[in-house]
């Protein structure tokens, strides 16, 4: 069963690219609904961020941050950094969509940390752009603040 709902998970990130949202969903439901019975936690976390990222693309934004902060819970009891990180960023996001931009500086600055700590490059410049992005809205000065 666990290679199932790694399976399912799978075919959910292969529909979302092709853009069906809908299908995605069902497959990522189906992977959250063996997880749950698995007890595999980690399966939990990445299908609840991933459910996270359709509502958040159909602009459901109550439902999106529901899922990723259900996600943040399990990766912070698990200690998932990496996890923890995706879930902050994609909660500052929500945050900064609806013009929280305190609250989403807040979340990215904390994903932020985290990626620095793993070394995640990548990662790391997309915060510190959002971040500045974030600083720019509110008429901060780039030079203001360190992230």
């Amino acid at each position: 069963k666990e290679g199932m709902a790694n399976q399912l998970g799978n075919l959910g990130i292969l529909a979302k690219t092709r853009g069906d949202l809908d299908e995605a969903e069902e497959y990522y439901r189906q992977s959250l609904a063996i997880d749950e019975e698995l007890g595999r936690k980690e399966g939990m976390a990445i299908n609840l961020g991933n459910l996270g990222l359709i509502a958040q693309t159909r602009g459901e934004l109550v439902d999106a941050e529901k899922y990723h902060r259900k996600a943040l819970a399990i990766h912070e009891e698990l200690g998932r950094k990496e996890g923890m990180a995706s879930d902050l960023g994609n909660l500052g996001v929500l945050a900064e969509a609806r013009g929280e931009l305190i609250d989403a500086e807040g979340y990215y600055r904390r994903a932020l940390a985290l990626f620095e700590a793993l070394g995640a490059r990548p990662k790391v410049e997309k915060m510190r752009g959002l971040l500045q992005r974030v600083r720019d809205k509110r008429g901060d000065s780039p030079s203001s603040e360190s992230p």
